[in-house]
């Protein structure tokens, strides 16, 4: 529980006051943790486990500009689900990878947010994708059900567009990288252990 307090503690002291402009330390911070609480889950499930890598990173943060670009909100989002027009220019810029997504939405958030806040947010998607009973589709990615067995980069972002809070969480299947593409494979070291971390099944905002 000490080193549970401690990232809380450190996570309440930063503060988001552009949601939709992370930077590239957040949004790795915000990946890692989403990675650590995926590989729990595969862990149980005996499927293979994943990481964060420079390019996840840097995929889930064009994935989610696209959406504020293409003003990808909360109409968008409860007619038509994900953004495709984004999530393939973000796999083209690569040159090229296949991009996918499980994505959360609220409606009218705002903010301001701490990181501690986000992460209660990536952890109630966590709970929705696994959970919620609508999201079949969500728990077999989550799980790793639908994976080829190849390893799988994570990458966690938030957009802030129309109405719509998105919790990001994009994968790229080692598999589906080309030998010439981009996309960079280095993978990112968590500092931090969550293995026995738990956060409250609530938001406590």
């Amino acid at each position: 529980m000490g080193s549970e307090m401690c990232i809380r503690d450190r996570d309440k002291n930063v503060k988001i006051s552009d949601l939709n402009n992370l930077s590239e330390a957040q949004i790795t911070d915000l990946s890692l943790y989403a990675s650590s609480l995926i590989n729990q889950i595969r862990t149980a499930f005996g499927t293979t486990q994943t990481s964060v890598s420079k390019g996840s990173v840097l995929a889930a943060d064009r994935v989610s500009d696209g959406y504020v670009a293409d003003n990808w909100g909360w109409e968008a989002i409860t007619h038509k689900r994900h953004d495709s027009a984004a999530l393939d220019r973000a796999g083209k810029s690569f040159n090229s990878v296949s991009i996918g997504e499980n994505l959360n939405t609220w409606q009218g958030l705002t903010g301001p947010f701490t990181l501690n806040d986000i992460k209660k947010y990536v952890y109630e998607a966590m709970l929705d994708f696994m959970f919620n009973g609508n999201e079949w589709n969500h728990a077999r990615s989550i799980s790793g059900l639908t994976a080829d067995g190849g390893e799988s980069y994570i990458g966690t972002d938030i957009s802030v567009v129309a109405g719509a809070f998105n919790v990001h969480v994009n994968n790229v299947n080692k598999n589906s990288i080309a030998s010439d593409s981009s996309f960079d494979t280095t993978k990112i070291a968590n500092p931090v252990s969550y293995t026995h971390l738990t956060l409250p099944t609530k938001l406590e905002v």
